[in-house]
Order: structure tokens, then C-alpha cells, then sequence
């Protein structure tokens, strides 16, 4: 959801060539192409944040299976239990 609300404020200041107010006060400036950079930036390393909590999700969900492997059973087995 964050993604895509940065990526709409992206989408909208290049469109209208205007931040919003707190995007010239989170840049520390009043330029529109540093403000831009600095969008860009967030979301690059918002991204390669989700990407690597992505990573090491994946990496302890395969620890997990090695460690604790999942068993199929039957309704069937369920109800004899």
C-alpha cells in the first residue's frame, strides 16, 4: 500500500511539476527536480527493503520445512483422530 501511494505522489508531481508541502520539508528543499530525486530515492530503498524482508522470509520458511516437515493427511485421517 505505501508503494502505491508513493507511487501515485510520483506519478501526480511529475504531472503537475508540485510536491506537496512535505515532501519539499522530508528533502530539505525547494527544489522540484531534488524533492523528485529524493521520491525516487524513498521508494528505490523501500523496495529493496521489501525485497529483502521478502528474502529472508522465504529463506526461514525453507529452515522451517527442513526442520519440521509438512505432513499431508486425508478428512478422512483428521476424523479418526
Amino acid at each position: 500500500m505505501d508503494r502505491q501511494l508513493w507511487q501515485s505522489y510520483l506519478d501526480i508531481g511529475l504531472q503537475q511539476h508540485l510536491w506537496p508541502d512535505q515532501f519539499y520539508t522530508m528533502a530539505k528543499t525547494n527544489d522540484f527536480d531534488l524533492c523528485k530525486q529524493y521520491v525516487m530515492n524513498y521508494m528505490e530503498n523501500n523496495k529493496k527493503q521489501l525485497n529483502h524482508c521478502q528474502f529472508e522470509l522465504t529463506k526461514q520458511e525453507e529452515q522451517f520445512q527442513t526442520f519440521c516437515p509438512m505432513i499431508e493427511i486425508s478428512f478422512e485421517q483428521m476424523e479418526q483422530r
